[in-house]
């Protein structure tokens, strides 16, 4: 007990710390960042050639959306998933090529996909464009996985 009493006279500035931080603004929290994620697969992960490969994905801080049928400008905030076959992902700002056979397009906003894949490796990014098939300049709106099929 003696010890406890003569650590915390001795440290007793470190148990208001808290307190004085939120009092000086110090308690605000930045906003959390965007990020788009790959539930799955598993990245590494090994699958069966003689079945669909499930993807899903998630968004996190950041509204997903179907593309509207007409856009003349794209909506802040607003973006829907593109999923890359053994591409990289693209920077911030370039658009999304369409009638490509290495990106698929998830304008609808949906979020899932089956794929019949060839046995051997295959890597994947799935990236957040906007209405107008814009990579999004937000770290995180980027990720990849890669995978067997065997």
């Amino acid at each position: 007990m003696r010890k406890v009493r003569s650590m915390v006279m001795s440290h007793g500035w470190l148990m208001l710390a808290p307190f004085l931080l939120a009092a000086c603004g110090g308690g605000e929290m930045p906003a959390p960042e965007p990020e788009v994620v790959f539930m799955s697969p598993e990245d590494g992960g090994t699958y069966p050639a003689d079945t669909p490969v499930s993807f899903q994905f998630g968004l996190e801080n950041y509204e997903l959306g179907a593309v509207p049928e007409e856009v003349v400008t794209a909506r802040d905030g607003v973006g829907h998933h593109h999923l890359g076959v053994n591409t990289d992902c693209l920077a911030a700002g370039e658009t999304i090529p369409q009638g490509d056979e290495s990106w698929v397009h998830f304008g609808s906003g949906n979020t899932t996909i089956d794929m019949q894949l060839e046995p051997g490796e295959h890597s994947f990014v799935l990236q957040l464009g906007d209405d107008l098939h814009v990579t999004q300049a937000a770290d995180g709106l980027c990720a990849s996985v890669s995978i067997t099929v065997e």
